[in-house]
């Protein structure tokens, strides 16, 4: 990869280095005064001691260079400050790092990236104590959401509510006709108000799984409240997100990594309803970074429910 991500003094900033030396260029770039390491040299060895040519001595790393030559977003050389230089023009632009660190750009080894951009896309719940807590957050997702669309939230933690658990009722009242299905953090509880137990079929005469428990009140009404085995019944009946919204995903999780440092990634998993996201977004030319997606053939979900 050719791309760089924000140089931020003195801390790390992804350089991806394709080393090549091209004589006498004029650079359009020349990072100096830097700490920078090439990784050029070999790998660990299984016990993870660094190679002979690492620069590595005495349990220290050291830099094994000081300054980077750019052109056209490719590396043309990197080595000493007077050796960089030579490539240095009357429009080369000269950036001093003050000794900010410089590495190759760095890969995303693993990550599942439409669960980070559905966190973005979903009403945050973590570290709310009451009920009340709960409405405020979803109805303040409400005003932002185009009509048809369902709230989606998770991070209210079964844990903390277990002797006493949120019910739908306020959700009921305010929201009658927009479903809204909450997550709990730990995967064992969530929560739908009655616009979303009808829409995907539950009611009080739903069979309850084994291991489950639809909870009900003591007239037996649903309180919203699906527990353990029973959860899936209502996770894994939300509507699928329409085309555009999955491609907001996807960019919401892949500029998640980009602002973390990363210039590529490897998204472990993908979902074939992501795929067609992905495939829309490179035929739009709207991909930010460059991506090895490592394709699943089952649907989301279904290993659960079988």
């Amino acid at each position: 990869m050719n791309v760089f991500s924000q140089l931020a003094r003195g801390g790390v900033s992804a350089l991806s280095i394709s080393l090549a030396a091209c004589g006498t260029e004029t650079a359009d770039l020349v990072l100096t005064n830097a700490n920078v390491y090439t990784l050029s040299w070999g790998e660990p060895d299984r016990e993870g001691i660094p190679a002979a040519d690492a620069p590595f001595a005495e349990g220290v790393w050291s830099p094994d260079a000081e300054a980077v030559a750019v052109k056209g977003g490719l590396i043309l050389a990197v080595g000493s400050a007077a050796e960089m230089d030579a490539y240095a023009g009357p429009s080369t632009e000269m950036r001093d790092l003050d000794g900010a660190t410089v590495v190759p750009g760095l890969i995303e080894s693993h990550g599942h990236y439409e669960e980070l951009g559905e966190l973005a896309e979903e009403v945050d719940l973590i570290g709310v104590q009451t009920e009340a807590e709960i409405v405020e957050r979803v109805m303040a997702r409400a005003e932002t959401i185009a009509d048809g669309e369902w709230i989606i939230g998770r991070g209210w933690d079964e844990g903390d509510f277990a002797n006493r658990l949120p019910t739908n009722s306020r959700l009921n009242q305010l929201l009658p006709n927009t479903p809204v299905v909450l997550k709990g953090l730990r995967g064992f509880a969530i929560l739908g108000n009655a616009a979303a137990l009808d829409a995907v079929g539950i009611d009080r005469n739903t069979p309850t799984p084994s291991g489950g428990e639809i909870v009900k009140d003591a007239s037996g009404n649903l309180t919203g409240v699906l527990l353990n085995r029973a959860e899936p019944l209502l996770r894994f009946a939300v509507p699928e997100r329409s085309l555009e919204q999955r491609k907001r995903v996807v960019l919401h999780g892949l500029n998640a990594i980009i602002e973390k440092g990363y210039v590529a990634g490897h998204h472990a998993g993908v979902f074939p309803n992501y795929t067609e996201a992905y495939l829309a977004l490179a035929e739009e030319g709207a991909l930010p970074i460059r991506v090895e997606a490592m394709l699943s053939t089952r649907e989301p979900g279904r290993a659960l429910l079988e």
